[in-house]
């Protein structure tokens, strides 16, 4: 499935690495036991590298979401908190939904992309909450119960 992934975001980089490796084989076959382990450590680098980066993205996107859902559980509640929580939990939600778009390779799996978003969120949002000691549990409660129910759809 990795390799799956990996081939379909570089398919030229790929065969042209694939061909070069073929042929050196072929013309020494001694290099055989070298050339193999040398392209599993390529692609095993390349696949942890792209995860990190995607983590990366994800952060910058979960990171200022939950100070701004922590700033509105925190402030006196209203109006001016609702919304606040409205238009973070929107904009994470259409800016998640383009990053899954782009880091999946295949169609299927922009799912998959989306959801590590949501359970990143969720988890930093309760980690945050502790960490800070808390505030209205109830409200905070709700915000988690909207993570789960609106965006996970």
């Amino acid at each position: 499935m990795i390799l799956e992934d990996i081939t379909k975001a570089e398919l030229p980089a790929a065969l042209g690495l694939g061909v070069v490796v073929l042929l050196a084989a072929r013309l020494m076959p001694q290099l055989q036991p070298p050339l193999k382990s040398a392209v599993k450590l390529g692609l095993t680098l390349f696949a942890e590298s792209e995860g990190e980066a995607e983590a990366g993205i994800i952060d910058k996107l979960v990171e200022p979401t939950v100070e701004n859902l922590l700033d509105a559980l925190l402030a006196p509640p209203g109006d001016a908190a609702r919304a606040k929580v409205d238009r973070s939990l929107h904009h994470f939600e259409r800016r998640a939904r383009v990053h899954a778009r782009r880091w999946a390779h295949d169609p299927a799996h922009v799912d998959r992309h989306y959801h590590r978003h949501i359970r990143r969120l969720h988890r930093r949002l309760e980690h945050e909450w502790q960490r800070r000691g808390g505030g209205d549990l109830e409200r905070y409660q709700r915000v988690l119960s909207r993570i789960d129910s609106e965006l996970v759809v």
